[in-house]
């Protein structure tokens, strides 16, 4: 039977049917909102959009304000009864809860990172709005020439990165800076929480008559590539290629090309800088110093007592972490290494669900993770000849400025580097913002996007090193 005389059949009998009621609309369509109660007395806004499409499949989509999270897509929305459970797999998170008999509240417990916290969403028409103020982001026009690059990887052919290079006006030739994101899928801004810390960066050194380079990393954004199974010595690569291939760019001046890592970043540039002698100067934000399966203990644990953690918990935290990590270390074949973690969460956690379980171990068990579990950042760092700005903030969590600076200033002169500067900015976090504790809950909420002191101090610094006139 045609399609046509389909629909002609089914519209002839409507009418005989005119009493006949459409099914009623799902009672989990709508807007829902909760808070889930953090530590320190801190709360996080959830709100999901539920819908249903023309099959009447749901479909949901979760914001979370305070983080400058929006659209975040649902992998599955199911109602079996009262039962409601609704999956996330692009955060690896859970949420199961029980629908109310007046269908207008859920009672239920979102499951995240082996965490298992309360969370009540109640039906609203009027979802929570907050649009998060970024003060410092530019708007164009700008005052400086911009232009969209694409830079192959000659050692990887699957990558071609796809960045952004602002030049100043002027006559060149100019100096210039390759930026090195942190962890994580990050494009050419470094966006954290709605904060583009790459865009104000590069804005702020390209207006002090500096170029600059950023770039999507692999598999993000524009670029092609594969992200999921990229390691250290992957993104080195391409950080590699992308320098090289600013340092041939018209109105580039190739002898003052410098790099600048901000965290991970921090990991990558002296990779880099260690194999290309010619770098003339390198800055690291943040950048470790300690050796990974070290520097993730340390950051656990400082985040740990921020949020109010008991002592207790926290130590049976960072040794159930060390068992975990000593497996990835040791055990290189990941099937093996995923059962022997398997084996320890069961002993230390018995009630642990299977779901928060699986996160866990996948989590450890990607190949970025081996590389950087296993990776001491000092054999780089005492390869570094040229001068190094290394910075951090007193209450970054993430990277202890107390600990890590003196690591990295002590393999660089072990290298026999005296062009070494260390410097700790009071009050700043780890992405250099004020603020009160250091917690990364904080970031969204916090306005601003990188302290205007560091960004003055790092132009100022490159210019001295490059015998360039400070410009105000």
């Amino acid at each position: 039977m045609s399609l046509f005389y389909l629909l002609v059949g089914l519209l002839a009998i409507y009418p005989a049917f005119g009493a006949m009621q459409m099914p009623p609309p799902n009672p989990l369509v709508g807007n829902w909102e909760g808070q889930i109660a953090l530590p320190n007395n801190q709360k996080l806004t959830i709100i999901l959009h539920i819908s249903a499409d023309n099959t009447q499949q749901l479909v949901a989509k979760m914001d979370v304000p305070q983080q400058a999270a929006y659209g975040v897509s649902a992998s599955r929305v199911a109602l079996q009864g009262t039962n409601v459970e609704i999956d996330f797999d692009v955060i690896q998170a859970h949420f199961t809860g029980t629908l109310s008999s007046d269908n207008k509240q859920i009672v239920g417990h979102w499951q995240q990172s082996g965490a298992d916290l309360p969370l009540t969403l109640n039906k609203t028409d009027k979802p929570t709005s907050i649009t998060p103020k970024r003060p410092q982001e530019p708007k164009p026009p700008y005052p400086y020439e911009v232009h969209n690059v694409s830079i192959p990887n000659p050692n990887a052919p699957s990558v071609i990165l796809a960045g952004t290079l602002t030049l100043p006006k002027g006559n060149g030739p100019f100096p210039a800076a390759l930026l090195i994101a942190g962890s994580g899928p990050h494009d050419r801004d470094e966006d954290v929480f709605g904060h583009k810390i790459f865009l104000v960066l590069a804005d702020y050194l390209t207006r002090h008559h500096i170029a600059v380079l950023r770039y999507d990393k692999r598999g993000v954004g524009q670029s092609t590539g594969n992200f999921k199974t990229a390691t250290l010595q992957d993104f080195a690569s391409d950080a590699l290629a992308a320098v090289k291939f600013l340092m041939h760019q018209p109105g580039i001046d190739p002898k003052q090309v410098g790099l600048i890592g901000h965290s991970e970043g921090g990991i990558v540039a002296p990779l880099v800088a260690s194999q290309m002698p010619n770098i003339a100067y390198v800055v690291l934000l943040a950048g470790p110093g300690i050796k990974g399966a070290d520097l993730l203990a340390l950051q656990e644990e400082r985040i740990a007592q921020v949020q109010g953690v008991p002592s207790a918990e926290i130590h049976k935290m960072l040794e159930i972490n060390r068992q975990l990590y000593q497996i990835v270390l040791e055990e290189k074949d990941p099937q093996k290494a995923q059962t022997l973690m398997q084996n320890v969460l069961h002993k230390a956690q018995p009630k642990m669900q299977q779901q928060a379980m699986d996160q866990i171990i996948a989590s450890l068990n990607t190949p970025w993770m081996r590389s950087f579990l296993a990776y001491d950042p000092a054999k780089a760092l005492r390869q570094v000849h040229c001068p190094v700005l290394a910075v951090g903030g007193d209450k970054d969590l993430q990277v202890p400025a107390k600990e890590d600076l003196p690591l990295i200033q002590k393999a660089l002169r072990q290298g026999g580097n005296r062009q070494v500067t260390t410097k700790v900015f009071p009050g700043l976090n780890h992405l250099f913002q004020p603020c009160q504790t250091g917690s990364p809950l904080e970031y969204a909420e916090i306005e601003t996007t990188f302290d205007p002191k560091v960004l003055a101090y790092i132009s100022h610094w490159i210019q001295q090193q490059l015998g360039l006139r400070s410009s105000p």
